[in-house]
């Protein structure tokens, strides 16, 4: 019987190995983006049930990590989509189709510019030079330098940190939601940059630092579990974008980019929280 379902496979395995601890054997099913949890035994559906109520009001409490580190390996298995020796499967198994429609055009745009067509590129798709009623015409000027990369490492950083975080919201909250976000934060981020410093900028760090916004105030308001980032995260990147503000790093770095992004993510998070939408985050 199930007896509850949860979108965090870390937290279902926790509570799996808490009630093995209680002598309740309990097994996990994955339904495509949640777990259900079946109780083996039809006796033990009442306890287990009490056990879950308790466990949904309080799921970080520590009596649950003590459990998972007395049972070790609890031999509790489910199937694990994201399983596979292929790069390519991978990388679609922890994201969506946008997600990966955006890593196709930076890596697409960047070969492009590194085989003679980087000036043809840039003129296209860079900054508007200035911001007038006859150049917002080539309105898509505002988004498309999210797209443009300068070197590997530039791309290569960029897009490892957009996977990780917009696979997540693609997959838990939808298209439609990463793509919301990625205009708004890709908007923002461009805009602030081009009014505090100039139109000579590209790449998706804006972006990437307004998703990271969108997760930090989500874990800091809520205990919602769909979108989760471990704090070390948090603190490299925090520390990186206080880099960028002095010399130590040695190249040009664009700030203004990185807190436009940032504080228009931290905004619609803290718009989302507010809206409930992560008020379900566990269900029954």
């Amino acid at each position: 019987m199930i007896i509850g379902r949860i979108s965090d496979a870390r937290l279902a395995q926790a509570f799996v190995d808490y009630m093995k601890v209680q002598h309740i054997d309990i097994s996990i099913i994955q339904e495509d983006h949640h777990f259900a949890l079946v109780v083996h035994k039809q006796e033990d559906v009442d306890q287990a049930q009490q056990e879950w109520h308790q466990f949904v009001k309080q799921p970080e409490h520590p009596r649950y990590r003590i459990a998972s580190w007395h049972q070790g390996n609890t031999g509790t298995q489910f199937k694990n989509p994201y399983q596979s020796t292929s790069l390519w499967q991978n990388i679609k198994g922890q994201s969506g189709l946008f997600t990966q429609l955006v890593m196709g055009l930076s890596i697409l745009l960047f070969l492009g510019m590194k085989v003679g067509l980087g000036y043809f590129i840039f003129n296209a798709l860079g900054f508007f030079k200035v911001i007038s009623a006859d150049s917002v015409v080539e309105f898509w000027r505002f988004i498309t330098p999210n797209l443009l990369h300068f070197s590997i490492l530039h791309l290569v950083f960029n897009i490892l940190w957009w996977w990780q975080l917009a696979g997540q919201i693609e997959q838990k909250l939808g298209s439609s939601k990463i793509v919301e976000l990625f205009l708004t934060t890709g908007l923002m981020a461009s805009l602030t940059q081009f009014f505090v410093a100039d139109s000579n900028f590209g790449g998706l760090s804006g972006v990437v630092y307004g998703l990271l916004g969108y997760f930090f105030v989500l874990q800091w308001m809520t205990h919602q579990r769909r979108l989760y980032l471990p704090h070390a995260y948090f603190g490299f990147m925090f520390f990186w974008l206080i880099l960028g503000f002095t010399d130590l790093l040695g190249i040009a770095v664009a700030n203004g980019v990185h807190v436009g992004g940032l504080c228009c993510g931290m905004i619609q998070g803290y718009i989302d929280c507010k809206k409930g939408l992560f008020e379900k985050d566990f269900s029954s």
